[in-house]
């Protein structure tokens, strides 16, 4: 604490008392020496010149008595701010340090910098720059601090690595000036320990990294869905019409077996149409409580025959793990696809393909380094982990493996794990990816659990007999081909039917027939009024005609906005005959 300036004080009275103690000896010699008359007389009876001596000899001794305190004072205040200086510099959390200019040894190192050293002080003050530097350098470091010696004026700032006694490293950033130390030319350097701001702005970076990644999953999920959309309107006409022409056509002709095969290649069309969808987020899920571990034994058999014989496959699964809500044909589907991809990356070597099922805590670090659609909450979650000890990925070629025809095998075949993400994106799900060169890959998924009930696995099947209906039935779609197809399935089924080429027209159409429909089928995305507000006009104007939703996307994603609005059914684009009249057929009698 600094202390105040005081002119009164010790030094002040011994100098009044020095006064005094003249005022008495001049009276003393006055009196003895000179005779000019008794002591008494000359101590109380001075005359003019006496009494102006003795004053001012009294008055100078008590003033230089002030001024000596006043000068004892400011050193002791003086004194008093060094030694608070000195323990602010030495109880810093900051690593502080004078040291020599020329030699760089340490002149002063402060509490701070010697605990994170590991030093204590004596051998802090036998130690040089060059000592605690990482690489003990000194031709570097006198390279860094020759701007300091050539201007007196300047700082200087760098980063670099420092070693403690114990031998390891720890990131700073040293901030030097010049300045002197026991009259001595000396640098001070106040040193940062980084680690802790090393590790937000890596964070930082990798939570830009992630939001970059995101995006563009994002732009292209949403080209491959609008690709895959209108790719189905398409192939609505070529299934249907096929599919009509070749009811009209005898099973023993030629063009039969022609026909077939036009309906074979537009169904596996379908299915890159629906891999692009799954790549999108949107494919069509039918989802259901599932064991995952029970799906993979339903397989085991199915994968053993599509690896390589050289390739040991082994799975180890929890059979009492949580359900999923999950749609079992897409979760085969990325079983699949990842089987495969580890069977190429083993090659022609013999190796091992793991798969594992279980449960794990996952936090939100953890999920902010997985690949997923959107920020995840923290907790448990059922994993499926595929592993193989094949080639292995080095980090560019893991940063694109879900961009869509990606790939480092050969060409044409880089939608497989696009589809795979697409597939557990819908499912709200994230990928942890772990690979490098030589030591293999692992791709482990993972699923928000469920309280469901698991549903036995196994195809549901059912059969519609030849049904015909009666009335008047209005498509609603902005595709010509679709409006054909599903006009000519309706006819064969005994309706007659309204075409409207978008959602204003149809509503039109709805309210001048509305006592005479008896089913309406609805595409979603149309001009001038979309499915969604033309559902809502219509359900105003009659709210007991049956409407069937009509869409390339998937049920959950198209019915969204119909949710407890009395949607009497969903169709898929795209569609075949029978299907259609299946779902006509139950929105129509239920």
């Amino acid at each position: 604490m600094q202390s105040r300036f005081r002119f009164t004080g010790p030094y002040l009275f011994i100098g009044f008392a020095l006064g005094l103690a003249y005022w008495f000896f001049d009276a003393a010699v006055m009196a003895f020496i000179f005779n000019d008359g008794s002591w008494t007389k000359m101590a109380l009876y001075p005359d003019a010149d006496d009494l102006y001596m003795r004053s001012f000899a009294w008055v100078m001794f008590t003033v230089s008595g002030g001024a000596i305190n006043l000068l004892v004072s400011k050193q002791k205040s003086i004194i008093s701010q060094q030694a608070d200086l000195t323990d602010i510099l030495e109880n810093s959390l900051n690593e502080i340090y004078i040291f020599d200019a020329t030699t760089l040894k340490f002149l002063f190192v402060n509490r701070g910098a010697r605990e994170n050293l590991g030093y204590t002080q004596e051998e802090c003050l036998n130690l040089t720059l060059t000592d605690i530097s990482s690489d003990g350098n000194a031709e570097r470091l006198g390279q860094l601090l020759k701007p300091l010696r050539d201007d007196n004026s300047q700082k200087s700032t760098f980063p670099g690595f420092q070693k403690r006694a114990d031998g390891s490293l720890y990131p700073i950033e040293i901030h030097v000036q010049n300045t002197s130390y026991n009259n001595q030319p000396a640098f001070v350097a106040i040193i940062f320990d980084t680690t802790q701001r090393n590790a937000i702005e890596q964070e930082k970076q990798q939570l830009e990294l992630q939001i970059q990644h995101s995006q563009k999953l994002e732009s292209l999920g949403l080209l491959a869905g609008g690709i895959a959309h209108d790719f189905n309107n398409l192939l609505v006409g070529m299934l249907g019409n096929a599919d009509l022409a070749l009811e009209q056509t005898p099973p023993a002709a030629q063009s039969h077996k022609y026909l077939s095969n036009i309906i074979d290649a537009a169904q596996q069309a379908a299915g890159l149409c629906n891999q692009l969808l799954a790549y999108s987020g949107k494919g069509r899920f039918v989802v259901r409580p599932v064991n995952l571990s029970m799906l993979v034994d339903e397989m085991q058999q199915l994968l053993q025959v599509t690896i390589s014989k050289n390739i040991t496959f082994r799975h180890r699964v929890n059979p009492d793990l949580p359900a999923v809500e999950a749609d079992v044909t897409q979760i085969q589907q990325v079983i699949m696809n990842l089987i495969t991809n580890a069977s190429e990356a083993i090659g022609d070597q013999s190796g091992i393909i793991t798969i594992t099922t279980g449960v794990i805590d996952c936090d939100r670090t953890y999920l902010q380094k997985a690949f997923a659609e959107e920020e995840l909450a923290a907790g448990h979650y059922v994993f499926l982990e595929i592993t193989d000890n094949g080639e292995g990925m080095d980090e560019p070629t893991r940063s694109q493996i879900f961009d869509p025809f990606f790939t480092s095998k050969f060409t044409g075949r880089g939608l497989g794990l696009s589809a795979v993400l697409g597939i557990v994106r819908g499912h709200k799900g994230a990928i942890q990816v772990y690979s490098e060169p030589g030591k293999g890959t692992s791709f482990k998924l993972l699923f928000p659990e469920t309280t469901q009930p698991v549903e036995e696995l196994g195809k549901k099947q059912s059969t519609h007999s030849k049904w015909m209906g009666s009335g008047k039935a209005l498509v609603v779609d902005d595709d010509h081909m679709v409006q054909e197809v599903a006009q000519q399935f309706l006819l064969a089924s005994g309706f007659e039917v309204l075409l409207a080429s978008d959602g204003l027209e149809g509503v039109e159409l709805f309210q001048q027939h509305a006592e005479e429909l008896s089913v309406v089928l609805l595409d979603m995305t149309m001009p001038r009024m979309d499915g969604a507000e033309a559902f809502r006009e219509m359900r105003q104007i009659n709210d007991t005609i049956p409407v069937i939703l009509s869409s390339g996307y998937n049920e959950q994603e198209a019915t969204n906005q119909f949710v407890g609005r009395g949607l009497a059914g969903f169709i898929q684009k795209p569609y075949q005959m029978a299907e259609f009249l299946a779902a006509v057929q139950q929105a129509v009698t239920k």
